[in-house]
Protein backbone atom coordinates (compact mmCIF):
# COMPACT_ATOMS: atom_id res chain seq x y z
CA UNK A 1 0.00 0.00 0.00
CA UNK A 2 1.33 3.24 -1.40
CA UNK A 3 1.79 6.35 1.04
CA UNK A 4 0.04 9.48 0.47
CA UNK A 5 2.06 12.52 0.63
CA UNK A 6 1.95 14.69 3.63
CA UNK A 7 0.97 18.23 2.91
CA UNK A 8 1.25 20.79 4.95
CA UNK A 9 -0.92 23.56 3.67
CA UNK A 10 -4.63 23.99 4.83
CA UNK A 11 -7.86 22.42 3.95
CA UNK A 12 -10.15 23.98 2.03
CA UNK A 13 -12.59 24.74 4.86
CA UNK A 14 -9.84 25.76 7.39
CA UNK A 15 -8.97 28.35 4.69
CA UNK A 16 -12.55 29.36 5.29
CA UNK A 17 -12.15 29.43 8.68
CA UNK A 18 -9.08 31.62 9.03
CA UNK A 19 -11.01 34.12 5.88
CA UNK A 20 -13.82 34.03 8.56
CA UNK A 21 -11.95 34.70 11.44
CA UNK A 22 -10.11 37.49 10.09
CA UNK A 23 -13.37 39.42 8.52
CA UNK A 24 -15.41 38.61 11.70
CA UNK A 25 -14.74 42.22 12.40
CA UNK A 26 -16.38 43.37 9.62
CA UNK A 27 -19.51 40.77 9.48
CA UNK A 28 -19.96 42.50 12.92
CA UNK A 29 -20.14 46.29 11.57
CA UNK A 30 -21.92 45.60 8.92
CA UNK A 31 -24.65 43.76 10.87
CA UNK A 32 -24.94 46.59 13.30
CA UNK A 33 -25.51 49.22 10.72
CA UNK A 34 -28.24 46.59 8.70
CA UNK A 35 -30.32 45.82 11.64
CA UNK A 36 -31.72 47.52 14.64
CA UNK A 37 -31.07 44.98 16.93
CA UNK A 38 -30.26 45.93 20.34
CA UNK A 39 -27.94 45.29 22.91
CA UNK A 40 -24.06 44.34 22.25
CA UNK A 41 -23.93 40.92 23.69
CA UNK A 42 -26.99 40.23 21.10
CA UNK A 43 -24.93 41.53 18.20
CA UNK A 44 -22.31 40.03 18.40
CA UNK A 45 -24.17 36.47 19.42
CA UNK A 46 -25.92 37.15 16.16
CA UNK A 47 -22.64 38.02 13.98
CA UNK A 48 -21.46 35.57 15.72
CA UNK A 49 -24.22 33.04 13.87
CA UNK A 50 -23.93 34.62 11.08
CA UNK A 51 -20.38 33.59 10.53
CA UNK A 52 -21.00 30.04 11.46
CA UNK A 53 -23.67 30.07 8.98
CA UNK A 54 -21.87 31.33 6.40
CA UNK A 55 -18.90 28.51 7.23
CA UNK A 56 -21.50 25.36 6.73
CA UNK A 57 -22.94 27.33 3.67
CA UNK A 58 -19.49 27.37 1.94
CA UNK A 59 -18.81 23.60 2.83
CA UNK A 60 -22.06 23.11 1.01
CA UNK A 61 -20.81 25.36 -1.80
CA UNK A 62 -17.35 24.99 -2.38
CA UNK A 63 -16.72 22.12 -5.66
CA UNK A 64 -15.01 19.38 -4.10
CA UNK A 65 -15.06 16.76 -1.71
CA UNK A 66 -15.02 17.42 1.99
CA UNK A 67 -13.12 15.72 4.64
CA UNK A 68 -15.25 15.92 8.05
CA UNK A 69 -12.24 16.40 9.87
CA UNK A 70 -11.14 19.15 7.76
CA UNK A 71 -14.69 20.57 8.36
CA UNK A 72 -14.26 19.93 11.76
CA UNK A 73 -11.04 21.01 12.01
CA UNK A 74 -12.30 24.25 10.32
CA UNK A 75 -14.95 24.98 12.63
CA UNK A 76 -13.02 24.75 15.22
CA UNK A 77 -10.75 27.11 13.92
CA UNK A 78 -13.77 29.83 13.30
CA UNK A 79 -14.36 28.95 17.15
CA UNK A 80 -11.27 29.74 18.22
CA UNK A 81 -11.51 33.12 16.19
CA UNK A 82 -14.81 34.09 17.76
CA UNK A 83 -13.63 33.28 21.00
CA UNK A 84 -10.55 36.07 20.21
CA UNK A 85 -12.49 38.75 19.03
CA UNK A 86 -15.22 38.21 21.72
CA UNK A 87 -12.65 39.83 23.99
CA UNK A 88 -11.81 43.04 21.85
CA UNK A 89 -16.12 43.61 21.13
CA UNK A 90 -16.55 43.69 24.94
CA UNK A 91 -14.00 45.89 26.08
CA UNK A 92 -15.26 48.32 23.37
CA UNK A 93 -18.72 47.70 23.72
CA UNK A 94 -18.88 47.31 27.79
CA UNK A 95 -15.55 48.83 28.49
CA UNK A 96 -16.68 51.42 31.55
CA UNK A 97 -12.78 53.15 31.68
CA UNK A 98 -13.29 53.34 27.68
CA UNK A 99 -16.71 54.59 27.73
CA UNK A 100 -15.57 57.30 30.65
CA UNK A 101 -12.45 58.41 28.48
CA UNK A 102 -14.56 58.67 24.95
CA UNK A 103 -16.84 61.18 27.18
CA UNK A 104 -13.71 62.76 28.20
CA UNK A 105 -12.96 63.59 24.76
CA UNK A 106 -16.39 64.17 23.37
CA UNK A 107 -16.26 67.56 26.23
CA UNK A 108 -13.72 68.80 23.96
CA UNK A 109 -11.09 70.22 26.48
CA UNK A 110 -10.62 70.35 30.29
CA UNK A 111 -13.31 69.65 32.37
CA UNK A 112 -14.70 69.78 35.85
CA UNK A 113 -15.97 65.89 37.65
CA UNK A 114 -19.26 67.12 37.17
CA UNK A 115 -18.97 68.52 33.46
CA UNK A 116 -17.14 64.49 33.10
CA UNK A 117 -20.03 62.80 34.40
CA UNK A 118 -22.77 65.05 32.83
CA UNK A 119 -20.94 63.71 29.59
CA UNK A 120 -20.49 60.20 30.18
CA UNK A 121 -24.63 60.06 31.77
CA UNK A 122 -25.54 62.01 28.55
CA UNK A 123 -26.76 65.61 30.71
CA UNK A 124 -27.73 62.86 33.62
CA UNK A 125 -25.91 63.10 37.19
CA UNK A 126 -23.99 60.38 39.12
CA UNK A 127 -27.13 59.31 41.37
CA UNK A 128 -28.75 58.35 37.73
CA UNK A 129 -26.05 56.49 36.79
CA UNK A 130 -26.08 54.65 40.27
CA UNK A 131 -29.29 53.22 40.14
CA UNK A 132 -28.45 52.34 36.20
CA UNK A 133 -25.41 49.96 37.07
CA UNK A 134 -27.86 49.18 40.18
CA UNK A 135 -30.62 47.73 37.84
CA UNK A 136 -28.42 45.63 35.98
CA UNK A 137 -27.94 43.92 38.85
CA UNK A 138 -30.83 43.41 39.93
CA UNK A 139 -32.32 42.06 36.78
CA UNK A 140 -29.06 39.54 36.59
CA UNK A 141 -29.98 38.59 40.25
CA UNK A 142 -26.47 39.05 41.60
CA UNK A 143 -28.20 41.60 44.11
CA UNK A 144 -31.24 42.02 45.65
CA UNK A 145 -32.91 44.96 47.78
CA UNK A 146 -33.37 44.09 51.43
CA UNK A 147 -35.61 46.94 53.05
CA UNK A 148 -33.38 49.71 52.22
CA UNK A 149 -30.01 47.67 51.83
CA UNK A 150 -28.78 46.54 48.66
CA UNK A 151 -27.47 42.64 49.58
CA UNK A 152 -25.15 40.48 47.24
CA UNK A 153 -27.22 37.25 46.48
CA UNK A 154 -25.04 33.96 46.69
CA UNK A 155 -25.01 34.04 42.83
CA UNK A 156 -23.55 37.50 42.98
CA UNK A 157 -21.33 36.41 45.33
CA UNK A 158 -19.96 33.75 43.53
CA UNK A 159 -19.65 35.96 40.31
CA UNK A 160 -17.26 38.78 42.48
CA UNK A 161 -15.46 35.74 44.01
CA UNK A 162 -14.48 34.51 40.29
CA UNK A 163 -13.62 38.08 39.37
CA UNK A 164 -11.52 38.18 41.97
CA UNK A 165 -10.15 34.88 41.11
CA UNK A 166 -9.60 35.94 37.53
CA UNK A 167 -7.98 39.22 38.55
CA UNK A 168 -5.72 37.08 40.55
CA UNK A 169 -4.10 34.93 38.29
CA UNK A 170 -3.87 37.49 35.62
CA UNK A 171 -1.97 39.57 37.85
CA UNK A 172 -4.66 42.52 38.07
CA UNK A 173 -5.02 43.99 41.59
Amino acid sequence: MGRLPMTLLPAPMQCVAFALGALTPVIMIVWAKITKVRGAATRYLVGSLIAIAIFFAMALILPGARDPVDVFSGFLLLLAALLFWNVPWNLLAFGFTLTLLTALVKVGGPATRSQWISAYMQGADLERFARNRLQLLLRARMATIDGNDIVATPFGTVCANLVRLTRLLCGVR
